[in-house]
C-alpha cells in the first residue's frame, strides 16, 4: 500500500482553485480527496503500472454536486488528470506536498 499528499491546481472556467490531494493506492486500485472549492471531496479508481490513472467522484460547489471522471498520470512527485464533467474538461497538476513524505509502495 502506499499514499502521497500533493498541492494541486484544479484550472475552472473562472479561474484557477488551489487545494490538495490525498491519493492511497493499493494493487492496481486508488481512493482518496481532493481537497478543492468545498472541502474534501473523495475520489476511487484504478491505476496500472505504467501510472495511468482513471478515477470518478464528485465535487462539491454552493449550488450542486458534480460528478466527474478523470484520467491521467500519478507519480511519487506529480499528479496530472484531465477531469470530464459532462462534456467540459478542466485539468488538475500538482506535485508532491514538501515536508509531507507519504508512504512508498
Amino acid at each position: 500500500m502506499w499514499q502521497q499528499i500533493y498541492n494541486v491546481v484544479l484550472k475552472t472556467p473562472i479561474g484557477p482553485r488551489y487545494g490538495t490531494m490525498e491519493i492511497h493506492g493499493d494493487q492496481g486500485t486508488v481512493d482518496g480527496s481532493l481537497n478543492v472549492l468545498m472541502g474534501k471531496n473523495t475520489f476511487h479508481g484504478s491505476i496500472d503500472e505504467g501510472n495511468r490513472c482513471q478515477i470518478t467522484g464528485q465535487l462539491r460547489t454552493l449550488m450542486r454536486t458534480i460528478l466527474y471522471t478523470a484520467a491521467g498520470n500519478v507519480t511519487w512527485d506529480s499528479v496530472c488528470l484531465t477531469m470530464r464533467i459532462g462534456n467540459k474538461t478542466m485539468e488538475v497538476t500538482g506535485t508532491a506536498l514538501p515536508g509531507k513524505e507519504g508512504v512508498r509502495p
